[in-house]
Protein backbone atom coordinates (compact mmCIF):
# COMPACT_ATOMS: atom_id res chain seq x y z
CA UNK A 1 0.00 0.00 0.00
CA UNK A 2 0.97 3.56 -0.87
CA UNK A 3 -0.25 6.83 0.37
CA UNK A 4 0.66 10.30 -0.99
CA UNK A 5 -0.10 13.69 0.53
CA UNK A 6 2.03 16.15 1.40
CA UNK A 7 3.22 19.91 0.14
CA UNK A 8 5.52 22.70 1.35
CA UNK A 9 6.52 26.02 -0.63
CA UNK A 10 10.02 24.87 -2.05
CA UNK A 11 9.92 20.89 -1.89
CA UNK A 12 7.29 18.41 -1.88
CA UNK A 13 6.10 14.81 -1.07
CA UNK A 14 5.16 12.49 1.80
CA UNK A 15 4.77 8.48 1.35
CA UNK A 16 4.86 5.78 3.34
CA UNK A 17 4.95 1.92 2.52
CA UNK A 18 4.00 -0.74 4.57
CA UNK A 19 5.12 -4.40 4.52
CA UNK A 20 3.05 -6.35 6.05
CA UNK A 21 5.69 -9.42 6.21
CA UNK A 22 7.84 -7.25 8.53
CA UNK A 23 5.17 -5.08 9.96
CA UNK A 24 7.70 -2.28 9.29
CA UNK A 25 6.88 0.82 7.78
CA UNK A 26 8.99 3.02 5.53
CA UNK A 27 7.55 6.62 5.42
CA UNK A 28 9.50 9.65 4.27
CA UNK A 29 9.06 13.52 4.03
CA UNK A 30 10.50 15.92 1.77
CA UNK A 31 11.13 18.96 3.84
CA UNK A 32 13.10 21.02 2.04
CA UNK A 33 16.24 21.40 -0.32
CA UNK A 34 19.70 23.62 -1.00
CA UNK A 35 20.42 24.38 -4.27
CA UNK A 36 24.64 23.57 -3.73
CA UNK A 37 25.17 24.43 -7.61
CA UNK A 38 23.20 22.91 -10.86
CA UNK A 39 24.57 19.63 -10.54
CA UNK A 40 24.61 19.74 -6.41
CA UNK A 41 21.11 19.76 -4.12
CA UNK A 42 20.72 18.70 -0.59
CA UNK A 43 17.46 17.37 0.43
CA UNK A 44 16.10 17.24 3.63
CA UNK A 45 14.58 13.79 4.31
CA UNK A 46 12.37 13.06 7.71
CA UNK A 47 11.90 9.65 8.28
CA UNK A 48 8.40 9.25 10.00
CA UNK A 49 8.29 5.25 9.75
CA UNK A 50 9.01 2.70 12.12
CA UNK A 51 11.68 1.39 10.24
CA UNK A 52 15.31 3.05 9.72
CA UNK A 53 16.03 3.17 5.90
CA UNK A 54 18.87 3.39 3.66
CA UNK A 55 19.14 4.41 -0.41
CA UNK A 56 20.41 2.24 -2.31
CA UNK A 57 19.90 4.00 -5.86
CA UNK A 58 18.91 7.40 -7.06
CA UNK A 59 17.45 8.75 -10.48
CA UNK A 60 16.70 12.40 -11.45
CA UNK A 61 14.26 13.15 -13.91
CA UNK A 62 13.50 16.29 -15.39
CA UNK A 63 10.58 17.68 -17.57
CA UNK A 64 11.65 16.58 -20.85
CA UNK A 65 12.37 13.29 -19.64
CA UNK A 66 16.59 13.19 -19.58
CA UNK A 67 17.45 11.44 -16.38
CA UNK A 68 20.71 11.09 -14.58
CA UNK A 69 20.48 7.30 -12.57
CA UNK A 70 22.81 6.21 -9.74
CA UNK A 71 22.53 2.34 -9.53
CA UNK A 72 24.75 1.79 -6.96
CA UNK A 73 24.55 4.45 -4.13
CA UNK A 74 25.95 4.11 -0.63
CA UNK A 75 23.25 6.50 0.61
CA UNK A 76 23.13 7.07 4.72
CA UNK A 77 20.67 5.26 6.83
CA UNK A 78 17.71 7.03 8.29
CA UNK A 79 17.22 5.87 11.49
CA UNK A 80 13.00 6.27 12.47
CA UNK A 81 11.95 9.84 13.90
CA UNK A 82 15.16 11.33 12.31
CA UNK A 83 15.75 14.06 9.94
CA UNK A 84 18.93 13.97 7.59
CA UNK A 85 20.37 15.85 4.87
CA UNK A 86 20.72 13.84 2.02
CA UNK A 87 23.05 14.88 -1.23
CA UNK A 88 22.39 14.44 -5.01
CA UNK A 89 24.38 14.56 -7.79
CA UNK A 90 24.00 14.96 -11.24
CA UNK A 91 26.40 15.81 -14.25
CA UNK A 92 29.84 17.04 -14.04
CA UNK A 93 29.47 16.64 -9.68
CA UNK A 94 28.32 12.51 -10.28
CA UNK A 95 31.24 10.66 -12.56
CA UNK A 96 29.22 7.34 -12.06
CA UNK A 97 25.50 8.30 -12.92
CA UNK A 98 24.07 7.44 -16.27
CA UNK A 99 22.62 10.10 -18.25
CA UNK A 100 19.81 9.30 -20.88
CA UNK A 101 18.85 12.13 -23.20
CA UNK A 102 20.51 15.66 -22.68
CA UNK A 103 22.71 16.72 -19.85
CA UNK A 104 21.06 19.16 -17.59
CA UNK A 105 21.59 21.03 -14.44
CA UNK A 106 18.37 20.85 -11.27
CA UNK A 107 14.95 22.87 -12.24
CA UNK A 108 11.64 23.14 -10.75
CA UNK A 109 10.10 20.22 -11.39
CA UNK A 110 12.67 17.70 -11.59
CA UNK A 111 11.96 14.36 -9.73
CA UNK A 112 13.84 12.52 -7.64
CA UNK A 113 13.47 8.81 -6.91
CA UNK A 114 15.36 7.26 -4.20
CA UNK A 115 15.07 3.42 -3.69
CA UNK A 116 15.51 1.89 -0.28
CA UNK A 117 17.30 -1.29 0.56
CA UNK A 118 13.76 -2.92 0.83
CA UNK A 119 13.23 -1.90 -3.06
CA UNK A 120 10.83 0.47 -2.43
CA UNK A 121 10.40 3.76 -4.57
CA UNK A 122 10.17 7.55 -2.65
CA UNK A 123 9.79 10.02 -5.44
CA UNK A 124 10.46 13.89 -4.63
CA UNK A 125 9.71 17.04 -7.41
CA UNK A 126 11.72 20.29 -6.84
CA UNK A 127 9.49 23.28 -7.27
Amino acid sequence: MILIAGSASVAYGAYAVVSNSQNTRESLIFESFNMVSGTNVTLSIRNTGTASVVFTSYAVKDVAGDQYLLSSWQGQSIDPNTQVPVNILIGSSCPNCVLTGSPFTFAPGDAMTLVTSRSNPFTFYLS
